[in-house]
């Protein structure tokens, strides 16, 4: 296991970040982390809207979604593991179609890297590592065309009109402060200037980039929430956590000992990251690296609050099965539940409508691909 965990990390070059110097933060707000957990505050605030099980097919099994768009046409499912994309059908779960293209024509890849959703234009995207954006139509699968990028990214989506490009990756470090644009109906590139390129070996388990009513972007090593506009970084909050400083100097003792540093880290369970950040109505959702919580920060109120639950009518369903989606379905926060966790009976006790409506007559098996469990803000 930890061959495999280390194996990962030095595949996916993993990275360190700075405050960038070009980003507006005139109006950042300095937040601190909550000492004190609450296993009630999550259930007191949210409240379950739907579960849905993934299609299982012997041509569509998946062990963990790597992104999730949920759109007006049904949800975008990547999986960069198995390298396959799918548009499921929200009602039922169902595989409406999905793209595995395998090798090195036009629309074929060797490895999937992300995928972003244009819902003006009508087309599914998906970035290779190839350093290729390729356009399907989303409403059926179907290759469209395709076009180089300028180097290879790390993370995309569309907004405001246009492919967003996020963290260039060179040797083994990136430049996670910068992204460069696309739009699509003028066919026009805009590459920013590269600057700041930082190299650190230690990234967090989800998503660094996740677009719902703004677009929000993390990095390691910078306790910053930056909400993008018009090809700005915007540091709305500022995340006060003194760990930072102890990793950085960690970081300066063993540049040129990765796995040290690693273990070091992890040995003293430090804080290097925030990410995963989704925002709904009222709050902001993100985690840390040590993901010992949900942090919930009350957009009115400039509080954060730390949700720590487990939720047994729904598998045993915690705080750490969290995963941001993008999509601006406003007050919506998704979790991803494990087959192997399914209890229908709880479920149907605890929560006797939607498994009615879902659930009834299905046989749920443990290797069955996992659930995509969504919750809304209850009304205040």
């Amino acid at each position: 296991m930890r061959f495999i965990i280390l194996s990962t990390l030095i595949c996916l070059l993993f990275y360190a970040c700075h405050q960038p110097s070009a980003t507006n933060s005139t109006d950042t707000q300095t937040l601190t982390l909550p000492t004190e957990t609450s296993d009630s505050f999550f259930s007191n605030h949210f409240q379950l809207e739907t579960i849905i099980p993934l299609e299982t097919s012997d041509t569509f099994l998946i062990s963990q979604p790597k992104r999730v768009i949920r759109t007006s046409i049904g949800i975008f499912v990547l999986s960069t593991f198995e390298n396959l994309a799918a548009l499921i059908d929200e009602s039922n779960g169902k595989v409406r179609w999905l793209v595995h293209r395998i090798g090195n024509g036009p629309g074929e890849w060797n490895k999937l890297i992300d995928m972003a959703y244009d819902e003006s234009s009508g087309l599914l995207l998906l970035l290779n590592d190839y350093g290729k954006i390729q356009a399907f139509s989303a409403a059926h699968g179907r290759f469209l065309w395709e076009i180089q990028t300028e180097g290879l990214y790390e993370n995309m989506t569309c907004h405001q009109g246009k492919v967003i490009l996020h963290s260039q990756i060179e040797g083994y470090g990136c430049y996670p402060y910068q992204t460069a644009t696309y739009d699509i109906k003028r066919q026009q590139w805009n590459h920013p200037d590269k600057r700041q390129k930082v190299e650190f070996p230690i990234r967090g388990a989800g998503r660094q980039m996740v677009n719902s009513r703004h677009l929000w972007i993390t990095a390691p090593l910078d306790g910053n929430l930056y909400r993008w506009n018009k090809d700005t970084l915007y540091a709305d909050y500022l995340i006060d956590i003194p760990d930072l400083k102890r990793v950085e100097t960690i970081r300066k003792e063993n540049e040129k000992a990765p796995f040290a540093l690693i273990d070091k880290i992890q040995q003293e369970k430090l804080i290097h990251s925030v990410f995963s950040v989704r925002e709904t109505q009222r709050y902001l959702a993100f985690q840390t690296n040590l993901r010992d919580c949900l942090l919930l920060l009350d957009k009115e109120k400039n509080e954060i609050h730390a949700a720590t639950f487990c939720l047994k009518g729904i598998g045993e369903l915690t705080h750490r099965d969290y995963y941001p989606h993008d999509g601006n379905d406003d007050k919506s926060l998704m979790f991803i539940l494990p087959a192997e966790r399914w209890d229908a009976y709880a479920l149907k006790n605890t929560y006797p409508e939607i498994y009615e409506r879902i659930f009834k007559n299905k046989d749920i098996k443990l290797d069955d691909n996992p659930m995509l469990v969504f919750f809304r803000e209850t009304e205040e």
